[in-house]
């Protein structure tokens, strides 16, 4: 082959490497950068309520073992102390509930407080859980006082309902039975409504 026509080759290579690398250093392109922000406004718009749907759930879900808790908590101690134990309930959005010995206590203001002794050493120790813990939520009761005996832990039977405050408004019931048994189950009626972390209330 002619030593010319191979040089002319080489120069027509490099000419074309040299193109090539100034054309790949150029960045994106306006029309990739607008394919890639409608890619993720597309991603945001599907994943925004999924991810408010999920605190939600959480929420609701917190609210309800805390309460779950709460009767708990006051049953045993009910029990232990051979004495009544009272959970005084304030219904609405500025819901508030309080356990205590004390009949009278005020889960509003928490005078009189709000409080049952520890078992070992006697101090009181307060029970409050409100709406400025979880806003979240809307907690009525059917009953604003349940009352926990010390025999075998027996009870004012009563229900409390508990409703998320976001779109999807999940509803779960709490029941507190004569014998003291406390329950947690979610309405099946409206299938969007119902916590399923909780069984179907009957």
């Amino acid at each position: 082959m002619d030593l010319s026509v191979l040089k002319r080759m080489m120069m027509r290579l490099e000419s074309g490497l040299a193109s090539s690398r100034r054309t790949s250093s150029r960045g994106f392109t306006l029309i990739e950068l607008l394919l890639a922000v409608a890619l993720l406004s597309m991603v945001m718009v599907l994943a925004v309520p999924a991810m408010t749907t999920m605190a939600e759930r959480r929420q609701t879900i917190a609210a309800v073992e805390r309460i779950y808790s709460e009767l708990q908590l006051a049953r045993s101690t009910a029990v232990a102390m051979s004495q009544p134990v009272f959970m005084n309930i304030n219904s609405g959005d500025n819901w508030a509930l309080g356990v205590s010995n004390d009949a009278n206590c005020d889960p509003i203001d928490n005078n009189p407080a709000c409080s049952i002794p520890d078992v070992e050493n006697n101090n009181p120790i307060t029970r409050l859980y409100s709406a400025s813990d979880n806003d979240n939520v809307r907690v009525n009761s059917a009953g604003n006082q349940i009352t926990f005996f010390s025999q075998r832990g027996t009870a004012t039977p009563t229900n409390i309902v508990i409703t998320s405050l976001g779109d999807v408004g999940y509803i779960v019931n709490i029941v507190v039975r004569p014998l003291g048994q406390i329950s947690v189950c979610s309405p099946s009626d409206d299938p969007r409504r119902r916590l399923s972390s909780y069984r179907a209330c009957a």
